[in-house]
């Protein structure tokens, strides 16, 4: 379909005069982050060793905290199924942990990430490739401490194709905290391409 070159006053512009107007418009592209949160409340069901789902009631505000209770036996897991935008350009992700703890023992907590991207045809029994692990320490009684972005150096590529991604999340037995970890959720920083 052709552009209108009328103006609004009648006067028809020139094709000249519209090639040197439209030459000066070109898309841009330009790459904005995005963060997807894997919640432990929406995490789906593992079928060995899983973490399992409790509630923390805080007394002063009443808040009611889902989180996935990992004890310090080895090899306990989450699991999340991830559909990520068409947007996403299959770049680098990195990581941040949330989680508590209710008691006051201090100590460092170790989480270890895999994962593998599907797309159409992909088989779906593939192994999950480790693609990060990070160190938490906690200070404190009932108290989320939480990897911030200033220690975001935590970059990862997941394996495979497509934007759909299967994560299984452990806690490593490596760290030094003698009790149970308690999972709030884990936020997934990625880029992606948008043109304007």
């Amino acid at each position: 379909m052709a552009w209108n070159t009328t103006r609004a006053d009648g006067e028809v512009l020139t094709a000249a005069i519209w090639n040197e107007l439209t030459s000066a418009v070109s898309l841009r592209s330009t790459t904005i982050n995005k963060t997807v949160t894997l919640y432990a409340g929406n995490s789906m069901i593992a079928t060995s060793t899983y973490a399992s789902l409790g509630q923390q009631l805080t007394t002063e505000n009443n808040v009611n905290f889902i989180y996935g209770e990992f004890s310090t036996v080895a090899g306990e897991r989450m699991q999340w199924g991830m559909q990520m935008d068409q947007g996403w350009n299959s770049s680098n992700l990195y990581a941040t942990f949330n989680w508590t703890q209710k008691t006051s023992q201090a100590g460092t907590v170790v989480w270890s990430l895999s994962g593998y991207r599907l797309g159409d045809n992909s088989t779906m029994n593939t192994a999950l490739a480790e693609v990060i692990t990070s160190t938490d320490t906690f200070l404190g009684s009932s108290t989320c401490y939480a990897f911030h972005r200033s220690a975001e150096t935590t970059e990862f590529v997941v394996t495979g194709s497509g934007n759909y991604i299967t994560f299984d999340l452990q806690r490593k037995t490596t760290g030094t905290l003698s009790t149970s970890a308690r999972l709030l959720n884990v936020e997934l920083r990625g880029s992606y391409a948008s043109t304007y």
